[in-house]
Protein backbone atom coordinates (compact mmCIF):
# COMPACT_ATOMS: atom_id res chain seq x y z
CA UNK A 1 0.00 0.00 0.00
CA UNK A 2 1.27 3.37 -1.14
CA UNK A 3 0.25 7.11 -0.96
CA UNK A 4 -1.36 7.56 -4.77
CA UNK A 5 0.06 10.72 -4.97
CA UNK A 6 3.92 9.86 -3.79
CA UNK A 7 4.63 6.50 -5.37
CA UNK A 8 7.38 4.70 -3.38
CA UNK A 9 9.22 4.05 -6.67
CA UNK A 10 11.92 5.13 -8.69
CA UNK A 11 11.36 6.65 -11.88
CA UNK A 12 11.15 4.10 -14.81
CA UNK A 13 11.22 1.26 -12.09
CA UNK A 14 7.39 -0.58 -12.99
CA UNK A 15 6.55 -2.92 -15.75
CA UNK A 16 3.08 -3.26 -14.55
CA UNK A 17 1.16 -1.31 -11.99
CA UNK A 18 -2.36 -2.52 -11.09
CA UNK A 19 -5.14 0.58 -9.34
CA UNK A 20 -8.31 -1.13 -8.54
CA UNK A 21 -11.44 1.62 -7.65
CA UNK A 22 -8.79 4.38 -8.50
CA UNK A 23 -11.67 7.36 -8.15
CA UNK A 24 -10.34 8.85 -4.68
CA UNK A 25 -7.10 9.50 -6.06
CA UNK A 26 -7.97 9.94 -10.59
CA UNK A 27 -6.89 13.70 -10.64
CA UNK A 28 -3.20 15.04 -12.51
CA UNK A 29 -0.63 13.79 -9.84
CA UNK A 30 -1.60 10.37 -9.52
CA UNK A 31 -1.44 9.96 -13.81
CA UNK A 32 2.14 11.92 -13.51
CA UNK A 33 3.11 9.62 -10.75
CA UNK A 34 2.08 6.80 -13.22
CA UNK A 35 4.07 8.03 -16.06
CA UNK A 36 7.14 8.99 -13.71
CA UNK A 37 6.90 4.99 -12.71
CA UNK A 38 6.19 2.79 -15.30
CA UNK A 39 9.13 1.83 -17.85
CA UNK A 40 8.43 2.43 -21.60
CA UNK A 41 5.64 0.30 -23.02
CA UNK A 42 4.77 -0.39 -19.05
CA UNK A 43 1.36 -1.41 -18.31
CA UNK A 44 -1.32 0.24 -16.01
CA UNK A 45 -4.59 -1.30 -15.20
CA UNK A 46 -6.69 0.95 -13.48
CA UNK A 47 -10.41 0.66 -12.80
CA UNK A 48 -13.37 2.65 -11.51
CA UNK A 49 -17.29 2.80 -10.56
CA UNK A 50 -19.15 3.07 -13.48
CA UNK A 51 -19.76 6.87 -14.58
CA UNK A 52 -23.38 5.49 -15.21
CA UNK A 53 -23.66 3.41 -11.63
CA UNK A 54 -22.17 6.50 -9.41
CA UNK A 55 -23.95 9.25 -11.31
CA UNK A 56 -26.47 7.85 -8.57
CA UNK A 57 -24.76 9.40 -5.45
CA UNK A 58 -23.90 12.13 -6.97
CA UNK A 59 -26.17 15.15 -5.52
CA UNK A 60 -25.83 17.91 -8.24
CA UNK A 61 -24.58 20.72 -6.45
CA UNK A 62 -22.07 18.73 -5.27
CA UNK A 63 -20.64 17.32 -9.08
CA UNK A 64 -18.10 20.03 -9.61
CA UNK A 65 -16.09 19.07 -6.38
CA UNK A 66 -15.99 15.21 -7.25
CA UNK A 67 -16.99 14.15 -4.15
CA UNK A 68 -19.55 11.06 -3.80
CA UNK A 69 -22.39 10.78 -0.95
CA UNK A 70 -23.19 7.71 0.48
CA UNK A 71 -25.70 6.60 3.01
CA UNK A 72 -24.21 3.98 5.53
CA UNK A 73 -26.31 1.39 7.50
CA UNK A 74 -27.71 3.64 10.43
CA UNK A 75 -28.66 6.15 8.03
CA UNK A 76 -25.33 8.68 8.18
CA UNK A 77 -24.03 10.27 5.21
CA UNK A 78 -20.62 9.84 4.40
CA UNK A 79 -18.83 12.26 1.47
CA UNK A 80 -15.72 10.87 -0.45
CA UNK A 81 -13.12 12.11 -2.82
CA UNK A 82 -14.54 10.47 -6.43
CA UNK A 83 -13.19 11.24 -9.72
CA UNK A 84 -15.56 9.78 -12.12
CA UNK A 85 -15.69 10.78 -15.72
CA UNK A 86 -17.15 9.27 -18.87
CA UNK A 87 -14.97 6.88 -20.53
CA UNK A 88 -13.96 9.06 -23.08
CA UNK A 89 -13.13 12.26 -20.71
CA UNK A 90 -11.00 9.22 -18.89
CA UNK A 91 -9.51 7.83 -22.04
CA UNK A 92 -8.41 11.30 -22.82
CA UNK A 93 -6.53 11.85 -18.99
CA UNK A 94 -4.40 8.96 -19.30
CA UNK A 95 -3.43 10.45 -23.09
CA UNK A 96 -2.51 13.77 -21.56
CA UNK A 97 -0.10 11.64 -19.42
CA UNK A 98 1.38 9.80 -22.30
CA UNK A 99 -0.78 7.17 -21.81
CA UNK A 100 -2.54 4.80 -24.46
CA UNK A 101 -5.52 2.48 -23.71
CA UNK A 102 -5.13 -0.08 -25.33
CA UNK A 103 -8.50 -1.70 -23.80
CA UNK A 104 -11.65 -0.56 -21.98
CA UNK A 105 -14.55 -3.45 -20.16
CA UNK A 106 -17.13 -2.69 -18.17
CA UNK A 107 -18.39 -5.38 -15.10
CA UNK A 108 -22.23 -5.53 -15.07
CA UNK A 109 -24.63 -6.00 -12.54
CA UNK A 110 -25.51 -9.23 -14.19
CA UNK A 111 -21.70 -11.02 -13.97
CA UNK A 112 -21.68 -11.05 -10.27
CA UNK A 113 -23.02 -13.45 -8.37
CA UNK A 114 -26.38 -12.74 -6.52
CA UNK A 115 -25.66 -13.53 -3.15
CA UNK A 116 -22.46 -11.64 -2.56
CA UNK A 117 -23.90 -8.10 -4.05
CA UNK A 118 -25.03 -5.35 -1.95
CA UNK A 119 -28.07 -3.13 -2.48
CA UNK A 120 -26.39 -0.65 -4.07
CA UNK A 121 -25.26 -2.76 -6.81
CA UNK A 122 -28.73 -4.56 -7.26
CA UNK A 123 -30.37 -1.16 -7.48
CA UNK A 124 -28.36 0.03 -9.94
CA UNK A 125 -29.99 1.94 -12.82
CA UNK A 126 -28.08 0.87 -15.45
CA UNK A 127 -26.30 -2.38 -15.32
CA UNK A 128 -22.96 -1.49 -15.89
CA UNK A 129 -20.82 -0.63 -12.29
CA UNK A 130 -17.20 -0.99 -12.65
CA UNK A 131 -15.26 0.50 -15.79
CA UNK A 132 -11.60 -0.89 -15.91
CA UNK A 133 -8.92 0.52 -18.51
CA UNK A 134 -5.89 -1.32 -20.07
CA UNK A 135 -3.27 1.42 -21.24
CA UNK A 136 0.58 1.28 -21.87
CA UNK A 137 2.98 4.16 -21.77
CA UNK A 138 3.77 5.40 -25.16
Amino acid sequence: MADALRLPFADQSLSVLIATLGDPYNAPRFWQEVARVLVPKGIVIFTTPSYAWSSTFRRPEKEEQHVADFEIRDGRHIIVPSFIYPESEQIAILAAHGLVVQETKCVTINQLQEGGVSSKLRDARRGEIVTGYWASKS
